[in-house]
């Protein structure tokens, strides 16, 4: 359960279309906004399209996440297709994967307590409405992407929308979480944020911190987490995820988060091979 950081969504400097369309006041190219408010939103339940490049750049890329809005269940009940290019043409395929946004399982999924409705999600599942897909794979060179949103047959709103997209290499810490590892969230009451500070990135007045350590014991990995704290800024939304990959479904979604990175406190020097990093989490 080896923590990982995306530190750069490589989203937010690709050019991105969508077909057959989308909503006209909220534009595919949300998808690149750290605002929790803009949305894409498509005008039906038809399959969408989403692609992107990078004019013939290249871009390592080893996660993917899609975020679903606040406000409606508008993926649970899809299938997302990830197709990643190493040519601009998208001729040259390195990766093809399709999952199910949310898997419809446990007590109560599909029914309504007082039956006139889908309940649309199981009853022992309370926040599936607000997990995103998070999905972690070996690292590709891409030059183009296709994300393809299809209706599996659950979806209950007659249209798709989200909040975000991810597309990074993700970084990953050199040590797993051991037994008395407590990743605390903390409440806004907590926070010490100046205004312009909320304002560059949150459209809500509440957030939560996450703290944390990580250690290494090399120079490799000291080299690498020196290279991440430049992005400690409160402008620049990173992707962190504590229990990522092996551990369970609903463990790891829980604590796969975006936000801004804080520094609590310069590289602990302790002895010549051990070395740790206190960090700050603020959620977006």
């Amino acid at each position: 359960m080896t923590f990982r950081l995306v530190p750069v969504n490589s989203i937010d400097d690709a050019t991105l279309s969508v077909s057959p369309a989308a909503v006209t006041t909220l534009p595919v190219t949300n998808l690149q906004s750290n605002i929790r408010d803009r949305l894409w939103r498509s005008t039906s339940l038809a399959s969408q399209v989403i692609e992107g490049n990078w004019a013939g750049d290249v871009r390592r890329l080893s996660h993917f996440s899609l975020w679903p809005s606040a406000q409606a269940s508008s993926l649970i009940g899809s299938t997302v297709r990830l197709q990643i290019f190493s040519d601009l043409a998208m001729g040259s395929s390195v990766y093809d994967q399709t999952w199910d946004f949310f898997t419809p399982t446990g007590p109560g999924w599909g029914d309504d307590p007082w039956g006139a409705f889908q309940w649309g999600a199981a009853y022992d599942d309370r926040t599936s409405r607000l997990a995103p897909l998070s999905k972690w794979f070996t690292v590709v060179n891409a030059s183009a992407f296709r994300v393809t949103i299809t209706n599996g047959g659950a979806v209950d709103t007659d249209y798709f929308e989200a909040r975000r997209m991810v597309l990074g290499e993700y970084q990953e810490a050199p040590y797993n979480g051991l037994t008395g590892m407590a990743p605390q969230w903390r409440s806004n009451s907590e926070q010490q944020r100046t205004v312009g500070g909320s304002l560059r990135r949150l459209a809500r007045a509440k957030w939560r911190e996450l703290r944390f350590e990580t250690v290494f014991a090399s120079d490799d990995d000291r080299a690498k987490w020196s290279d991440i704290v430049q992005a400690c800024d409160p402008g620049l939304e990173v992707l962190v995820s504590i229990f990522p990959a092996n551990a369970s479904e609903r463990l790891e979604r829980d604590f796969t988060v975006l936000g801004s990175l804080e520094a609590l406190n310069p590289i602990v020097f302790e002895n010549y091979q051990f070395h740790r990093l206190q960090l700050a989490f603020l959620e977006s």
